[in-house]
């Protein structure tokens, strides 16, 4: 076999292998709205203590709330998986760069929470966190912008 013949059976390798590459490093589409059928969308609100005498509590916007309906063997915590994980990878965009995502089962839906931080479970003290309103405003509104079905 000649040289430029090994050369050009190399260039066509390496065009397929690049070809190849690139298909399989193709973002996939964000699931929400896609595989997973999104049927509302609804502003995420936690309770907030604002301090003073008796311990006002007023809601505080966190991002969003998106119901999701059931599909036969899909989990919570599958579903919480994959979305992390597209949200990590910047397939699922909400745009800001801190996305906080949990799966809540219910009896006829699965609850996907949004949120731009982490509360865990109680009461949010406002001293303690400053409340990232910008952050929480965008997510609603993107995840309102999630095709529905």
């Amino acid at each position: 076999m000649s040289v430029s013949k090994m050369v050009a059976a190399a260039g066509g390798f390496m065009v397929l292998l690049a070809s190849v590459g690139a298909s399989s490093a193709a973002a996939e589409p964000c699931k929400l709205g896609t595989e997973y059928r999104v049927t509302s969308v609804q502003a995420s609100l936690r309770p907030t203590e604002t301090g003073g005498y008796g311990g006002t509590v007023n809601p505080l916007l966190r991002g969003a709330d998106i119901k999701v309906a059931p599909q036969p063997g899909l989990t919570a915590e599958w579903m919480e998986k994959r979305l992390e994980a597209q949200v990590a990878a910047g397939e699922c965009s909400f745009g800001t760069d801190q996305v906080y995502v949990s799966v809540i089962p219910g009896s006829d839906h699965l609850l996907v929470r949004v949120t731009s931080a982490y509360d865990g479970p109680g009461v949010t003290r406002l001293p303690d966190r400053k409340p990232e309103q910008r952050a929480a405003t965008e997510i609603l509104r993107r995840a309102r912008e999630l095709p529905r079905q």
